[in-house]
């Protein structure tokens, strides 16, 4: 199984952003939610609760909480790191509503994890970290985290999007034919063993072409000729077109799911990929023609006895009686 990973990082060294109330003589205790611009949080405090200028937010005592805002994907474990001058003796706790959904943790200087429950980690939920002992806590940093991004082809563990942009360029690349079918499916694939770096297309060349054809092709989920299929993740499989990184046995790590944008064939056959991943982020990559097994056999190949068809929301090509998804993993 894949490491955890990072999904938010709140920061509390700083309250340029989050405009707490400054020093002990304006602390507050009634209920506010507070903003850095990208996430909203909520306070609430039996004593009270202010920003310290040397760069924390205090929170106390007995029953006081932070409230987290939803979020929309599954949260396996939360990190909150504390000033290090900070009590040993504070009792504090994950909490959604009234039930505690970690293991409480004593001390509030350094680092303190909580494992969330693995039946309150799905996405939407209120996770609200609550002092349960009559202390202050004094928060710097506050980190949720998410399944990591490891897995095989097939997908298991690649659920998540990459929170990033992607640039790269590779130098050559290759077309695979195997399940060409009528309308002119292929799946182009590029990849540089050295950094593991690995982009996938599902293209539809034109009903008339036979080879790749210059052109500019948007990418969208139409599966129509002169377009290229968007890329999406479901019930377990990977679904081109994709970029990621693999390891050293060939299994992606990381994976940027293409879903708008386009792709351009010149005349010389390179190819250029102008993106968006499905959380907005841009995916630039250019594909030289290496000039090896790029070639589009058979465009309209009567001999290859194939089908294609939608079901269950998933593009699956039927080949002498056995399914396929559009990367060539047998579908059960």
């Amino acid at each position: 199984m894949a490491a955890d990973v990072v999904k938010v990082t709140l920061d509390f060294t700083s309250n340029t952003a989050w405009q707490f109330p400054v020093g002990s003589g304006n602390g507050a205790t009634a209920a506010a939610t507070f903003s850095d611009g990208t996430y909203t949080i909520g306070l609430a405090a039996s004593t009270k609760y202010y920003f310290n200028n040397d760069g924390y937010l205090m929170l106390g005592k007995s029953g006081s909480t932070l409230t987290l805002p939803a979020f929309d994907f599954k949260t396996t474990k939360i990190v909150v790191t504390g000033r290090s001058g900070a009590s040993t003796s504070t009792k504090q706790n994950i909490f959604v509503g009234e039930t505690a959904v970690s293991t409480e943790t004593t001390g509030a200087a350094g680092v303190n994890e909580y494992a969330i429950a693995a039946d309150y980690q799905a996405a939407g939920n209120v996770y609200v970290l609550k002092v349960t002992s009559a202390h202050n806590t004094q928060i710097t940093k506050i980190e949720v985290y998410s399944e990591g991004e490891g897995g095989g082809e097939s997908g298991e563990g690649i659920e998540y999007d990459e929170d990033a942009d992607l640039t790269y360029a590779f130098n050559s690349y290759t077309v695979d034919d195997e399940y060409l079918l009528d309308d002119g499916d292929v799946i182009i694939e590029a990849f540089d063993e050295q950094s593991g770096y690995k982009v996938v297309l599902d293209l539809y060349v034109p009903l008339s072409a036979s080879g790749l054809v210059a052109g500019t092709y948007p990418i969208n989920d139409s599966y129509e000729a002169s377009s290229v299929a968007a890329g999406l993740f479901d019930e377990g499989m990977i679904y081109p077109s994709y970029a990621g990184i693999v390891d050293g046995e060939g299994l992606l790590e990381k994976v940027w799911y293409l879903v708008s944008g386009t792709v351009t064939v010149s005349e010389e056959l390179n190819i250029g990929v102008v993106a968006k991943n499905s959380l907005g982020h841009d995916i630039t990559i250019a594909i030289a023609n290496g000039g090896e097994g790029t070639g589009v056999k058979n465009v309209a190949a009567d001999e290859i006895k194939a089908a294609k068809a939608l079901e269950n929301g998933q593009l699956v090509i039927i080949k002498n009686g056995v399914k396929y998804n559009a990367v060539g993993t047998v579908v059960r």
